[in-house]
């Protein structure tokens, strides 16, 4: 049994979406030794791993003992990114959604709602195999909200290059201590730059 939190939802965000490539429209569970989870999900192109700790309380515990069982169960599904993101969406905001795994449906508990969920038959993309094992060559920290904010921006004026050209965003990095600027070029001669400060 996994207790997800509410914030392991933006995972799913990354699967290639309905009607994607199989089964990259699907996200990886995996209950690991100890309690642990791990999420993964991908497009092909951009890739998130979310892992943690089953953390539940004595209500979550509760909830879960009366959970129906799947008909096999299993420590690895993969599971339609839709139908999970719709189940995290009940959740409050300290809110951990009870997962039972099987091989071929999950049976999930949000806020009191019991829901199955189809377990896709298939082989998924090996993550590990691209995950980097050498320490990055530059770390940077920002405050999410603004980093985003600044994506926002410049991809909206990225988005409105023409017909068969990619939106683009480009990082430039001057140092420690400095900010770090993202640019971007649209249609028509309309340009973005912008700063954002790292955090110390």
């Amino acid at each position: 049994m996994l207790f997800l939190p509410k914030c392991a939802a933006g995972v799913a965000s990354l699967a290639d979406g309905p009607g994607g490539r199989r089964p990259l429209h699907c996200v990886r569970v995996r209950e690991l030794t100890g309690g642990d989870w791990r999420l993964e999900a991908t497009n092909g192109k951009a890739l998130g791993v979310v892992r943690g700790p089953s953390s539940p309380g004595p209500a979550d515990l509760a909830a879960a003992r009366a959970l129906p069982a799947p008909e096999s169960l299993a420590f690895e599904s993969l599971l339609p990114a839709r139908d999970l993101a719709r189940a995290m969406r009940q959740l409050g905001a300290n809110g951990l959604l009870a997962v039972l795994l099987g091989s071929r449906e999950a049976v999930l508990c949000a806020a009191g709602t019991v829901s199955r969920c189809p377990a896709e038959d298939a082989r998924f993309v090996d993550t590990d195999a691209v995950l980097p094992t050498r320490p990055a060559l530059v770390s940077v920290k920002f405050d999410p909200r603004l980093l985003i904010a600044v994506l926002k921006a410049a991809g909206a004026v990225a988005a409105t290059r023409g017909p068969g050209e990619l939106p683009a965003v480009e990082l430039l990095w001057w140092g420690d201590g400095r900010p770090v600027g993202v640019t971007a070029l649209g249609a028509g001669g309309v340009s973005f730059d912008g700063l954002v400060m790292p955090l110390v």
